[in-house]
């Protein structure tokens, strides 16, 4: 592979995606607040992406707009595992590959969205 196995292993993605459920019982349990409001809802992946004429020749274009949202969270993490920009750099073109392949072109991919609004208790 491009990155060495003992690497990858001793690596962290320090990412948690709870639950609603999960979400409403920490709230209520500590008790400060009661919910007024809560929903849940779903943006595309590609919300403000525009295909203009120079890309409309590239099927990645897509994948590549949404690799660059994904980059610029985890880039940082993943070159101090890496330690190579020419890794890097492959690993978000294959990156962009597979997300038009495998999910974009199945006309999935979005964002999960919570919105909270809170109460504090008197």
């Amino acid at each position: 592979g491009l990155i060495e196995e003992s690497k990858l292993k001793s690596s962290n993605f320090p990412i948690y995606a709870p639950y609603v459920d999960e979400v409403k019982q920490v709230i209520e349990r500590e008790g400060s607040f009661d919910i007024h409001q809560l929903e849940t809802f779903h943006v595309s992946w590609l919300e403000g992406f525009v295909e203009n004429d120079n890309e409309g020749l590239d099927k990645y274009a897509r994948g590549k707009y949404v690799t660059r949202h994904v980059r610029a969270v985890g880039e940082s993490l993943l070159s101090s595992i890496c330690g190579d920009d020419a890794i890097v750099e492959e690993i978000y073109r294959r990156f962009a590959i597979k997300v038009t392949d495998e999910i974009l072109e199945k006309g999935r991919g979005a964002f999960a969205n919570l919105l909270i609004s809170l109460v504090k208790k008197l």
